[in-house]
């Protein structure tokens, strides 16, 4: 028999795996989906059009070639990131998508946001151990990594990764250009086959 007020270890998990998991009983972005498989998606996209030096719209199966994100996953991205400001859409033939600001403008947090991905910072002992009125040592340590990430990604903006650190751009071969042109024919070495949508995260339709 458990003491009153005390939890059982099944709750005890539970409260864990909410700090650290999107459940669907938390509904909050945690420690675990920090980079979840649509951010990296999104950031591909964002950096693919700031390295691509042409100034007229790309669409999106250009970009997709490029980043080898599925066209018709990568197309809910570009909404979500327009949506935010951060892309100007063209419709119609010849149209695509353009960065609405300048990469070095553009934080690598903002473009996070953008595909509502949320940090949940750890205010609370997530067990709720009575007597915890503060953050244990555990996740006290934990709070300030997701922090000091935090100010990484807030400080960091595309322009940064553009430098392609040791020489080696985002998204490009050894010319230090896409491996694709604008109208998708490969131009260096191919694009190669695009990736998979992600199961667990769905962007917000728009």
């Amino acid at each position: 028999m458990n003491e009153p007020g005390a939890i059982g270890g099944r709750e005890m998990y539970n409260r864990v795996r909410d700090c650290v998991h999107e459940t669907p009983r938390s509904g909050q972005w945690g420690w675990s989906q920090m980079i979840n498989q649509t951010a990296e998606y999104a950031l591909r996209a964002v950096v693919c059009l700031a390295v691509h030096p042409c100034a007229d719209p790309i669409s999106a199966q250009a970009i997709s070639g490029a980043t080898r994100v599925p066209v018709g996953y990568l197309q809910k991205i570009l909404r979500m990131l327009a949506k935010r400001g951060l892309l100007k859409v063209t419709r119609g033939t010849g149209g695509g998508f353009l960065l609405a600001k300048e990469p070095s403008s553009i934080s690598v947090l903002e473009v996070l946001e953008a595909i509502n991905l949320r940090f949940q910072r750890i205010e609370r002992c997530p067990l709720g151990i009575e007597g915890h009125t503060r953050l244990c040592s555990l996740h006290r340590m934990l709070d300030a990594e997701l922090e000091r990430t935090m100010r990484t990604f807030a400080k960091t903006t595309i322009g940064d990764l553009l430098d392609g650190d040791g020489g080696i751009r985002p998204l490009c071969g050894s010319t230090g250009c896409l491996p694709i042109s604008i109208d998708g024919e490969s131009v260096e070495g191919g694009a190669g086959e695009a990736g998979t949508a992600p199961r667990d995260v769905e962007p917000e339709s728009v």
